[in-house]
């Protein structure tokens, strides 16, 4: 991010650059079109998925760096902010928003959510022996005052989905 939120909430929303690095180390700027890069993963056709937390928007990305015309729609769900993804072996995505985790189909389409209760999700993976086992990370709050007087809370959760994960990064290969 060009921008540091916390130190100064008003220039949130510029956009951002999403920066290319090829395996000999070189780098370049794939899009500035992104205002909050934040949870990605790669795509079985290659693609780079990219939750950008301000829009709410998931956006693919092609190795030629141009954003595809049609992203998830997961900003059409109201006080939704996408932070880590994981994708699932029917090409869902569980995104980590807040006081939820939800499962995103192309379109927009919610099909299961993991209520977080007054915990905020951050990050979320799928994993497990067979993959199917929904790793979260949580903790009461992002406020870095509220985290140095009260201590920080962070923790791992764990929910088993029907689906399997997919994708990279991925710890476990080919799920079964």
């Amino acid at each position: 991010m060009d921008f540091n939120l916390f130190a100064d909430p008003s220039k949130a929303g510029q956009p951002s650059p999403l920066v290319h690095v090829t395996p000999d180390g070189r780098a370049s700027i794939a899009t500035r079109e992104i205002s909050f890069p934040n949870g990605m993963t790669i795509l079985p056709s290659g693609e780079l998925l990219v939750a950008d937390s301000l829009t709410g928007d998931l956006l693919a990305f092609t190795a030629t760096p141009t954003v595809r015309s049609e992203s998830t729609g997961l900003g059409r769900h109201a006080g939704e902010m996408p932070d880590g993804i994981s994708l699932d072996a029917e090409g869902a995505v569980w995104v980590a928003s807040h006081h939820q985790v939800l499962r995103v189909r192309e379109g927009g389409e919610v099909t299961d959510a993991v209520d977080m209760g007054t915990t905020r999700a951050t990050a979320c993976m799928l994993g497990g022996a067979d993959g199917r086992t929904l790793l979260i990370t949580a903790s009461d709050t992002h406020d870095r005052a509220e985290i140095r007087a009260k201590g920080p809370s962070g923790a791992v959760f764990t929910v088993r989905v029907p689906v399997a994960g997919a994708g990279l990064p991925s710890v476990y290969g080919a799920a079964a």
